[in-house]
């Protein structure tokens, strides 16, 4: 059995209190990024699978493993949680790319600015539609 094996990371955007976007930080068990003139961004941290979480993190002692983040996509409550946090008039973009060896490929995107509003992306879901034009025959590249 293989393992999902991912990247993922936000762009660079003001939060309305450095405080609080730290304790959302370690909520969500992940890592701040620094960008120029104040503005910030995170990535997943060293122990996930490099997918965004899909729940908090919870407390957790050097005896417990840590939790397991989603493969997918970022929680619906990772994605309101950081809007609340959001200057207004900022967006962040989340993205993810990973694998699970050759079976499964993922590369995702969401956005939210401070009112709550989200978009969201998957390549595959988007390539496929846009293919169904091409032609009568297409089928997904996955086992």
């Amino acid at each position: 059995m293989a393992n999902y094996v991912g990247t993922a990371r936000t762009n660079y955007f003001r939060v309305s209190d450095p405080a609080a976007f730290a304790a959302f930080l370690a909520k969500w068990g992940l890592q701040q990024l620094d960008g120029a003139n104040g503005r910030v961004g995170f990535t997943t941290s060293d122990w996930s699978d490099g997918g965004w979480p899909s729940e908090p993190t919870p407390e957790w002692g050097e005896a417990q493993e840590p939790p397991l983040a989603c493969d997918e996509y970022a929680g619906p409550e990772l994605v309101a949680d950081l809007a609340g946090l959001l200057v207004p008039g900022e967006v962040a973009v989340g993205l993810e790319v990973g694998s699970e060896k050759l079976c499964y490929l993922v590369s995702d995107a969401w956005a939210v600015n401070a009112t709550g509003e989200t978009r969201s992306l998957s390549l595959e879901e988007e390539i496929m539609r846009r293919a169904s034009d091409l032609g009568q025959t297409v089928n997904s590249p996955t086992y």
